[in-house]
C-alpha cells in the first residue's frame, strides 16, 4: 500500500510538473499563432505582390476569437490608438461603414494626423484604383492589359470628400507635405487635371521639410492593443499587424507624378520649359521627401519611383530590359539625359542635387531588388522565414521534450520493454525529423509536421507518465523512484532547457526589437517589407530654388 501511495503521488507530481513546463515554454500558444498565420484566412498570406491587392482582396479583420478581450480594452480607453485599432481589427477596411466611423473618430480626437491620414489610405483602396501606364495616370489600363473594374457608384461623393479631408490636414498640419500630395492625387482622381497643376505649380519647391505618411501608426495601435488585452504575443504576429498597412496609400502617388508630368511633357514640346520644369520640380521634391522620411520601406522604394518619374523626359518605351545590366544602363542614360537638360536650362545647382539624390537611390534600390527571384517583393518569403523560424522553435522544443523523457523513463530501475523501445522509436522520429526539415523550403503547408512534432513532444509523455504509473498501479510496484541521481539530473536539465527557450520568447518590452532584429537578419527578404524602425536613410537635402524663383 505504500508504494501505491507513492506511485499516485510521484505520478501527479510528475503530470503537474509537466503541465507547468507545457504552460510555461508556450508552445500551445505559439501553436496556436502559427496554426492560425497559415490558415487561409491569413491576411499576411495572401500578400504576394502589390499587384493583387484590391479592394476585394484586401485583408480581412484578423483574430475574431480575439475581439471581445480587444473590444473590452477599447470601450474603455481614452486612447485614440486604441480605439483606432479595435475599429481597424473589427471593421472591413476601405468599406463606406468603417470608412464613416473611421471619419468619426478623426473628428473626436482633431489633432491626431493619423487618422486622417489611414482614413485617406483607405479611401485609396476603393475609390483611387491603381493604374501603371503612363500618362493615363490614375485612368487606364492594368499592366495584364485588362480595364480597370468600373468605380463604385458613390465614388464621386467619396473622392470629394477626400479631398475635403486632405485639405483639411493640410490646413491643420501645414508642414507636412503627405497632405497635400494626397490633395493633388484626388484631384487628378476627380479628372481636375487643371485644378491639381494650379496646385503643384504653386508649391514652391522650397516650401515643405517634413513628410510623414503615418504608415506604421495603424500597425502600432494595433499592436499596442493586442499586446494589452491578450498580453505577450509572437514576433510572427507582430509581423502581421503591420502587413496591412503596405501599399494603398503609395497607388495614387505615383498615378499622380505620371499625370503631372504627362503635362510637364505637353508643356516642353510647346516651348514652355519654365513652367513644365516648376511641374517637375514639384513632383521630385515629394519624391526626395519620401525616400528621405518616410517610416515605412515601401514608401521609401515608392519615392524612387516617383523621383524616375519625374526625371523621364521621354515616354516609356514599354520594353522591358533584357537583362540586370542593361536595365542599369538605360536607368543611368535617362538620369545623365535629365541632368545635361537642367545644365542647359542654366539650373547646375538643380543638376547636382538631383544628381546625388539618383546615387543614392539606386543604392537602395540596389540592396532592395536582392529579394528573392521566387518572391520578387520579398513579402511572401519573409512570411515563409517567419513560420520557418517557429517551426524551428517548435522541433526544437519538443525535441528537448523527448530526449530528457527518455533519460528519465531509461533511468528507472524497473521499465518495461515496450515503454523503452516506444520512447527510443519517439526520440529517432524527432530527431529524424529535425534533420531532414528545410527551413528554407518550407511551405505553408508544412504545418502537418509541426502537428505531429506536438503531439509527439507534448501529448506522449503526459500519457506514457500517466500510462506507466496505472501499470505500476496494477501490478503492485513503485514503479517512478524519481528521488534517483539521474532522475533529478534528467528534471533539472528539462527545467533549464524549457525554461531558455520560454527566455527566448518575445515578451511585451522586447518584441520590437527581436523584430527589428529579425528583420535585418533576413534583410534580403526583408528589404520590400517595412522599416519598423522607422529611421531615415539620409538627412533630407532641401531642393535649391530654380533661377527664375531667386
Amino acid at each position: 500500500m505504500p508504494n501505491q501511495k507513492r506511485v499516485i503521488l510521484v505520478t501527479l507530481a510528475f503530470a503537474t510538473l509537466w503541465g507547468y513546463i507545457l504552460l510555461s515554454s508556450g508552445s500551445w500558444l505559439r501553436w496556436r499563432q502559427i496554426r492560425y498565420l497559415v490558415s487561409e484566412q491569413s491576411s499576411l498570406s495572401s500578400l504576394n505582390s502589390s499587384a493583387n491587392l484590391t479592394a476585394d482582396n484586401i485583408p480581412k479583420p484578423t483574430l475574431p476569437d480575439y475581439l471581445p478581450q480587444l473590444k473590452a480594452v477599447a470601450e474603455r480607453s481614452q486612447d485614440w490608438q486604441e480605439q483606432y485599432a479595435y475599429l481597424a481589427v473589427s471593421e472591413p477596411q476601405g468599406e463606406t461603414k468603417s470608412l464613416a466611423k473611421l471619419l468619426k473618430l478623426a473628428k473626436r480626437y482633431p489633432k491626431e494626423p493619423a487618422l486622417i491620414a489611414n482614413w485617406l489610405r483607405l479611401v485609396c483602396l476603393k475609390y483611387l484604383p491603381v493604374q501603371t501606364h503612363g500618362a493615363t495616370g490614375m485612368t487606364g489600363m492594368k499592366m495584364d492589359g485588362k480595364p480597370e473594374e468600373p468605380l463604385p457608384d458613390d465614388a464621386p461623393a467619396m473622392l470629394s470628400a477626400f479631398v475635403a479631408q486632405a485639405s483639411e490636414g493640410e490646413r491643420r498640419f501645414p508642414d507636412n507635405a503627405y497632405f497635400r500630395m494626397m490633395r493633388i492625387s484626388g484631384l487628378f482622381a476627380q479628372n481636375r487635371d487643371a485644378d491639381a497643376e494650379h496646385l503643384l505649380l504653386e508649391t514652391r519647391n522650397t516650401a515643405y521639410r517634413l513628410y510623414d505618411d503615418y504608415a506604421v501608426s495603424e500597425g502600432d495601435a494595433i499592436a499596442g492593443l493586442k499586446t494589452k488585452a491578450l498580453g505577450q504575443r509572437e514576433m510572427i504576429f507582430a509581423i502581421e499587424d503591420y502587413a496591412n498597412t503596405l501599399f494603398p496609400q503609395y497607388y495614387p502617388m505615383r498615378g499622380m507624378a505620371r499625370k503631372a508630368i504627362a503635362s510637364a511633357r505637353k508643356y516642353e514640346a510647346q516651348g514652355q520649359h519654365a513652367k513644365a520644369l516648376r511641374l517637375r520640380c514639384s513632383i521630385l521634391n515629394f519624391s526626395s521627401l519620401a525616400f528621405h522620411q518616410s517610416q515605412n520601406m515601401i514608401g521609401n522604394l515608392v519615392g524612387i519611383a516617383v523621383f524616375a518619374i519625374g526625371t523621364a523626359l521621354d515616354e516609356p518605351t514599354g520594353v522591358p530590359s533584357k537583362s540586370d545590366e542593361e536595365r542599369k544602363r538605360r536607368v543611368q542614360e535617362k538620369h545623365d539625359k535629365f541632368c545635361a537638360y537642367l545644365i542647359q536650362r542654366g539650373e547646375r545647382p538643380l543638376s547636382e542635387w538631383a544628381d546625388a539624390e539618383f546615387r543614392e537611390m539606386i543604392q537602395v534600390k540596389d540592396e532592395a531588388l536582392k529579394s528573392s527571384d521566387k518572391s520578387p517583393m520579398g513579402i511572401e518569403a519573409l512570411m515563409k522565414s517567419a513560420i520557418a523560424l517557429g517551426y524551428d522553435l517548435l522541433l526544437l522544443s519538443n525535441s528537448a521534450r523527448l530526449l530528457v523523457l527518455a533519460l528519465l523513463l531509461l533511468a528507472f530501475r524497473r521499465v518495461q520493454e515496450e515503454y523503452a523501445t516506444l520512447c527510443k522509436a519517439g526520440v529517432v522520429v524527432t530527431i529524424a525529423l529535425f534533420i531532414l526539415w528545410n527551413p528554407a523550403g518550407a511551405t505553408v503547408s508544412g504545418w502537418q509536421y509541426v502537428a505531429l512534432i506536438h503531439v509527439l513532444g507534448a501529448v506522449l509523455p503526459l500519457l506514457l507518465v500517466i500510462g506507466t504509473g496505472i501499470a505500476s498501479l496494477i501490478k503492485r510496484e513503485a514503479f517512478l523512484p524519481m528521488l534517483t541521481t539521474s532522475g533529478v539530473r534528467a528534471m533539472t536539465g528539462t527545467l533549464l532547457v524549457l525554461s531558455l527557450l520560454y527566455a527566448l520568447s518575445p515578451s511585451p518590452s522586447n518584441e520590437r526589437q527581436w523584430l527589428r532584429d529579425f528583420l535585418k537578419m533576413k534583410r534580403n527578404e526583408a528589404s520590400y517589407f517595412m522599416d519598423i524602425a522607422g529611421e531615415p536613410l539620409k538627412k533630407y537635402q532641401p531642393m535649391p530654388p530654380l533661377n527664375s524663383s531667386r
